[in-house]
């Protein structure tokens, strides 16, 4: 097919609005979902199988909701509270999860919680310990004889 022929096959989309004041061809919203327009639509629960039948989404357990949102919190005000509220309540999820044999989600958030927990806890002691070295340091080197 020629160039021309391709541009003639598409000249529907760029074609001009029927009145000033229609939206172009191009910018139709057929294809975005109905929610994003319209928030009382409601939303699917349910996902599909590769085999066409109807499954539906576990909800997802509160602990490890609570667990990502305090470890995130964490990095940007207390980080030892928030991180000791991330780990305890990753822990806890991961019980909720597994004793609700499938009919919990959220593993994947309560795990992420729980090591970024960690790793922010042993970057504070790090941080605590490079600090107090420095500061041995500095003090010892500062009280030499004058």
């Amino acid at each position: 097919m020629c160039r021309f022929a391709r541009f003639v096959a598409c000249k529907s989309v760029f074609q001009a609005p029927a009145s000033r004041h229609s939206a172009p061809a191009w910018l139709s919203t057929h294809h975005l979902p109905l929610h994003l327009f319209n928030p009382s639509f409601p939303r699917e629960t349910a996902s599909y199988a590769p085999d066409g039948y109807e499954t539906s989404v576990p909800p997802i357990s509160m602990a490890a909701i609570v667990s990502l949102v305090f470890d995130i919190l964490g990095w940007f005000t207390a980080p030892v509270i928030c991180s000791i509220i991330a780990i305890v309540a990753g822990h806890r999820a991961h019980r909720e999860i597994a004793a609700s044999n499938g009919r919990l989600g959220g593993s994947g958030r309560a795990k992420a919680g729980m090591i970024m927990g960690y790793i922010q806890l042993a970057l504070v002691a790090f941080l605590c310990i490079l600090f107090f070295v420095i500061l041995l340091l500095t003090g010892i080197a500062g009280t030499g004889p004058r």
